[in-house]
């Protein structure tokens, strides 16, 4: 799990959501390199429970690691009618992307079958994608996503 990890997220966002984001996103500009996580200081406490892994800010604020070509060459995080879509990278030692799904995603969307959220390691062909899955009541791996990606070829010795 120690190899850079890309995830690609479309959340619509319920009221609590908009709240965090919004705070996350506030916090973050006045950041500065000592501070704890910018988790680990808001209200909820599901949210300072993630803000205890040490690369929660990487989620959404994390970039300069692997980012699959198809999917852009920058990180990225707004909202944009009521839906966080973000595009951000880290190092996944601790499982923080899975972290992510199962203490974050639930309570901060009332539409979670909605939810878009896929995670690209970077030696993986394609990336897993994760759902609802409404008798659990929790997001699950549903396995990889195929998309059909086939790196250039740059065809040096032909």
């Amino acid at each position: 799990m120690g190899m850079y990890t890309c995830v690609n997220a479309s959340i619509p966002l319920n009221k609590v959501g908009r709240d965090l984001v919004w705070t996350l996103n506030n916090m973050h500009k006045v950041k500065q390199a000592n501070d704890p996580s910018a988790w680990s200081t808001l209200a909820w406490p599901w949210a300072k429970k993630f803000g205890q892994d040490e690369r929660a800010d990487s989620i959404p604020f994390g970039g300069g690691g692997f980012l699959p070509e198809i999917w852009g060459d920058k990180p990225f995080n707004f909202v944009e009618d009521d839906r966080w879509v973000m595009l951000c990278t880290l190092k996944n030692y601790s499982c923080t992307s899975q972290k992510f799904v199962k203490l974050i995603l639930p309570n901060i969307t009332d539409t979670p079958e909605s939810v878009q959220y896929l995670i690209w390691y970077e030696q993986a062909a394609n990336p897993e994608q994760y759902a609802w899955n409404p008798k659990e009541q929790a997001f699950e791996n549903q396995g990889t996503l195929e998309i059909n990606f086939q790196p250039p070829q740059f065809g040096f010795g032909e």
